[in-house]
């Protein structure tokens, strides 16, 4: 069982816009409200891709690549392979705690990378990234 975080009401319906339709008739097929279905289920373990599954179909054209760090939740590499995209895969390994350094990221990225598929906590190691080291990624992804 996840415990539950916060999020913005409006930040949800931004990761969700895509696929508003089919998380509203989630939402009434549940007999749940929208509050308790995005708190308690879909954020408890917020992830994006697994909210808008389709998201990499309609942004991915062949060649696309997608940074992937591992480990990786399972469902990664196939989701981009289905979409057209070519996963890449950057090892986080267990010298830096399972996390992905700037460096890394910095010689990961081509003129072909289109997506970085990232969480913190990480599925499913758990490791979770301090605040600068979400600023070092963050200033790498801004030169792209």
């Amino acid at each position: 069982m996840y415990t539950k975080i916060k999020f913005s009401f409006l930040l949800l319906f931004v990761c969700v816009n895509i696929s508003s339709q089919t998380f509203l008739k989630e939402v009434i097929q549940t007999n749940q409200t929208i509050d308790s279905f995005c708190f308690d289920r879909a954020i408890s373990s917020f992830d994006f891709l697994a909210l808008n599954p389709n998201i990499l179909n309609k942004t991915l054209k062949v060649g696309d690549e997608v940074i992937i760090p591992t480990p990786y939740w399972v469902s990664y590499p196939d989701m981009v392979l289905l979409a057209g995209g070519t996963p890449v895969l950057a090892e986080a390994s267990i010298e830096n705690n399972f996390k992905l350094t700037a460096e890394q990221l910095e010689n990961t990225i081509t003129d072909k990378t289109k997506w970085f598929i990232f969480n913190s906590p990480s599925n499913p190691t758990g490791a979770g990234y301090s605040k600068t080291e979400l600023a070092e990624l963050t200033e790498v992804l801004m030169r792209y």
